[in-house]
């Protein structure tokens, strides 16, 4: 009996990913802002990707994606419903805004939930993160590495290997990792006829250079408005992750590929 032959390293498509980039770092993700969905997905300084996964979970259900919105090469912001927070009739009532602004280090995120509601509603905001230490052939062939050594300190968590320390910061959350997976899980109370944010943020530096502290999480006190947009313009259509993302550098930003 012949024994099953291993798929073929395939590199990863780029043309249904959104990407938010400013040298030497870039975020890669879904639609929806959340990340795992493609072998590309991950936020990657330099040649190296740090996070491969992102989940967001509000009341332990998904969100509902109608919006994303490209305010920069360096901003994206991902706008969904939150309708299990919702009111009795049909209309939505509250409305979540994924905004990442990306850096030379990293990404910050921040998280808000906005209401219509004439009360307050409480929510359990759950953002699930995958840390990785992915070098360029492992992104390329669309694979993922083992995960690795998180250590965890009350906000902070902390990893790192191959000349490069990741640092991930976050405020007022509930910070754990379980089968090398972090959670960040925030118990929140959204005003009525109002809004709530939580941040987080996530940087990494060369390890002879790990001494610096990473910069703090961003809030937020802007309100988002949940304009649908279309989806990037682009005649670039190469299916390989190559070409694809030199098309991406040319009509966005100079940031090297992860994949190059």
């Amino acid at each position: 009996m012949q024994a099953d032959t291993p798929p073929p390293a395939l590199q990863p498509l780029l043309h249904d990913a959104v990407a938010t980039l400013r040298a030497p770092a870039q975020a890669w993700s879904r639609r929806d802002g959340s990340m795992g969905g493609g072998a590309i997905d991950g936020i990657y300084v330099s040649d190296v990707r740090i996070l491969r996964g992102l989940a967001i979970t509000v009341a332990d259900r998904p969100l509902e994606h109608i919006a994303t919105l490209d305010d920069a090469a360096d901003r994206t912001r991902f706008v969904s419903l939150a309708r299990v927070l919702d009111g009795p009739g049909a209309d939505p009532d509250v409305r979540a805004t994924l905004t990442r602004d990306v850096g030379p280090s990293g990404a910050a995120h921040t998280f808000e939930l906005a209401s219509r509601r004439d009360t307050a509603v409480s929510a359990r905001v759950r953002i699930a993160l995958e840390p990785a230490l992915d070098d360029v052939p492992t992104v390329k062939a669309g694979l993922a590495g083992a995960a690795p050594a998180v250590v965890v300190d009350a906000e902070t968590a902390s990893w790192g290997g191959d000349g490069i320390a990741a640092k991930l910061r976050v405020a007022g959350a509930t910070l754990r990792q379980a089968a090398g997976v972090l959670e960040l899980i925030w118990e929140l109370e959204v005003p009525a006829r109002g809004s709530v944010a939580v941040a987080f943020d996530l940087a990494a530096v060369e390890s002879r250079n790990a001494s610096r502290s990473a910069p703090a999480p961003r809030g937020s006190s802007r309100s988002s408005a949940a304009t649908p947009s279309g989806s990037r313009g682009s005649s670039c259509r190469s299916a390989t992750a190559s070409r694809s993302a030199r098309c991406a550098r040319s009509r966005r930003s100079r940031a090297p590929a992860p994949t190059g």
